[in-house]
């Protein structure tokens, strides 16, 4: 469909630098890849912040995000997606998951700007080297 996805594993969620580069090669969506399960040494923990880094990495880089988790009964949260501002937009326990994203250019203007800006902001911090 014309998409280029940006492609991370689970503990990508928790470093800016990573989102940001796959924006500055023009990724559309994020997609990340999960088997998030097992014992867990701050029970609840990763099933609350999870989801969180999910909606943010989206929203601060106006960009939809597919998080595939491993259907394992023991994970530490669902499969899901989030659209580019951040929003939940479905989850999924078990099975195939699949999820409607909606382009950025599809939404207000205001994401697209908000990607922008966001870029220069980041190439601008890493100089000229920054993708």
């Amino acid at each position: 469909a014309g998409w280029r996805v940006g492609l991370a594993i689970c503990y990508d969620l928790r470093f800016p630098d990573v989102w940001a580069t796959l924006a500055a090669a023009g990724a559309d969506a994020f997609a990340v890849i999960a088997h998030m399960a097992g014992p867990d040494p701050d029970p609840g923990t990763k099933r609350a912040v999870i989801p969180g880094l999910c909606g943010a990495r989206a929203a601060e880089w106006a960009t939809p995000l597919l998080f595939a988790n491993t259907a394992a009964p023991d994970r530490y949260c669902d499969s899901g997606a989030w659209d580019a501002r951040g929003l939940a937009i479905s989850q999924c326990a078990s099975g195939l998951f699949s999820a409607e994203l909606t382009p950025r250019d599809a939404l207000d203007p205001w994401y697209r700007g908000l990607r922008v800006t966001a870029l220069l902001r980041w190439k601008n911090a890493h100089g000229q080297n920054a993708r």
